[in-house]
């Protein structure tokens, strides 16, 4: 959970960025008076709220877990054992048949 400031964001237009009473036109609607852009408020107000949370859930995102380090410490680097990323190699150091090396 991320908390975010949610003032204006139903009176924030998420494509110009301008911020007046005016755009909401009524209690459910939304009208950008600098670039048109109209919607219901809820929506419009959802969509400033997920803007407003996207850099914050990039530091949630990428906190090193234990795993991380232990992968990191033991391979030389932060791709975990088992994720898929990294083909292991056969017994005797080949790849297995028909695929690329």
């Amino acid at each position: 959970m991320i908390d975010v400031d949610a003032a204006n964001t139903s009176q924030h237009c998420p494509r110009c960025r301008d911020t007046e009473r005016a755009n909401r036109t009524t209690r459910d609607d939304f009208l950008c008076r600098r670039c048109g852009l109209a919607g219901p408020a809820d929506v419009v107000a959802g969509v400033n709220v997920r803007d407003r949370a996207r850099p914050a859930w990039v530091f949630v995102k990428h906190v090193p877990t234990a795993r991380s380090f232990m992968a990191e410490y033991w391979t030389g680097s932060a791709t975990p054992p088992g994720c898929g990323c990294v083909r292991p190699r056969r017994p005797g150091g080949r790849r297995a048949p028909g695929r690329p090396g």
